[in-house]
């Protein structure tokens, strides 16, 4: 028998899109992720999300349980909990995630959208 605790996550509250496939998506426990789609373009089933008009046309799910697309995709709150990197300060991660979207980003998109994630604060010594 599973941890109880194991299969319990915090629901979802809201959920933006930041980059063409990146979103933040902020829980009832009151913590953000950022969680990366692009991994999960590669399986068919999640293949209509690479029209990013599509992609951006999503619903939370009654309950905060996934965001949803349509009755065929969704993303379940315990993906993007277990696979999304912990947006805040004290924690580099996010930080690294942004450094290749950073290199290819000009400085003013880059602040854009750190600007959009009011909880990702730079690291102290951070020059952004």
């Amino acid at each position: 028998m599973e941890n109880a605790s194991f299969m319990q996550c915090p629901r979802i509250i809201d959920a933006k899109i930041i980059d063409r496939y990146m979103m933040v998506v902020h829980f009832s426990n009151q913590e953000s992720k950022v969680y990366d789609v692009r991994p999960l373009l590669e399986k068919e089933m999640f293949a209509p999300l690479r029209n990013i008009g599509f992609f951006r046309n999503f619903k939370i799910e009654s309950g905060g349980y996934a965001l949803v697309w349509n009755e065929e995709i969704d993303i379940s709150e315990y993906e993007l909990w277990k696979n999304g990197i912990p947006a805040h300060k004290e924690d580099g991660n996010v930080h690294k995630l942004f450094e290749k979207y950073a290199e290819k980003a000009d400085s003013d998109k880059f602040d854009a959208v750190l600007a959009r994630m009011p909880n990702v604060l730079p690291i102290e010594g951070d020059e952004i």
